[in-house]
């Protein structure tokens, strides 16, 4: 990603934010207005920086200039979520003092143009779009969906997207961060283990890659071994059923690993 520069006028911190952390940009946001220079850094969908008066007044106005800077964003003193950053900014604002200047302090005497404001349109699309929370988006490809009835609505509390799928296809949209494949019993594989194998590989040639755990097909030393060049993570045996005690412990074996796995990037559940 190159650097961007561009007026507040034209896009909002709030705006410019969005489109940031919907990139999975990293660096520093430079904003020069009214009130002085503020910056705020951007790393995994959390923001860090001072909310001082530059940055209020230049939130509440939208006057000024603002370039972002990929990159590392060097020692900060705290990570906050998207919208927890600018739920601060909202309150500070508030309770700014009443002789801050308003917008239409700073850009009275600039007259109009007339011709309307071309990105207007853009400005109110953004503002409908929520701020995202940095979910981690998990792909299932399970031929039989039952032992996991259960356990996609524990994984959505936990704040993960869940994509179930009876067929191992690459999902569309963004990428997953994790792809969980369980494979049909032995007397159905038959002909299909290929295409269980080329999810597998795809999700191995991303980048960074995409972990893969597998389950079933373990009484297959060729699938097995195949899977294991193919990239798989981690191998587990399929549950005999979707209820009782070694079900549970699947759900749980699998959750853990899960877990695990997503917080290599720092997107672990909570809970």
């Amino acid at each position: 990603m190159k650097a961007i520069l561009g007026r507040l006028s034209e896009l909002g911190l709030r705006e410019i934010s969005k489109l940031l952390t919907a990139a999975g940009a990293e660096g520093v946001l430079e904003v020069d207005g009214p009130g002085g220079a503020a910056r705020v850094a951007f790393k995994n969908g959390h923001l860090a920086g001072e909310v001082s008066p530059a940055l209020l007044m230049a939130y509440s106005v939208r006057s000024g200039t603002y370039c972002f800077r990929p990159g590392g964003a060097g020692p900060v003193a705290e990570w906050l979520p998207q919208e927890e950053f600018f739920a601060r900014l909202d309150a500070e604002a508030k309770t700014a003092k009443a002789g801050s200047p308003t917008r239409s302090d700073v850009m009275r005497g600039s007259g109009s143009s007339g011709t309307g404001d071309p990105l207007a349109e853009l400005r109110d699309s953004l503002a409908q779009i929520p701020i995202p929370f940095g979910a981690a988006r998990i792909l299932i490809a399970a031929a039989d969906p039952r032992p996991y009835r259960t356990l996609i609505p524990v994984w959505r509390q936990r704040g993960w997207e869940v994509v179930l799928d009876d067929a191992p296809r690459w999902p569309e949209g963004p990428a997953p961060r994790l792809v969980v494949e369980h494979l049909p019993m032995t007397a159905t594989l038959a002909g299909q283990d290929k295409s269980w194998l080329a999810l597998a590989k795809r999700a191995a040639a991303r980048r960074p890659p995409v972990p893969v755990l597998w389950v079933g097909g373990l009484g297959d030393p060729w699938l097995r071994h195949e899977a294991i060049v193919a990239g798989v993570e981690f191998m587990l045996p399929a549950p005999a059923g979707d209820a009782g005690e070694t079900a549970r412990w699947f759900r749980d074996d699998l959750t853990l690993l899960a877990d695990r796995f997503l917080s290599r990037r720092g997107e672990s559940g909570v809970g």
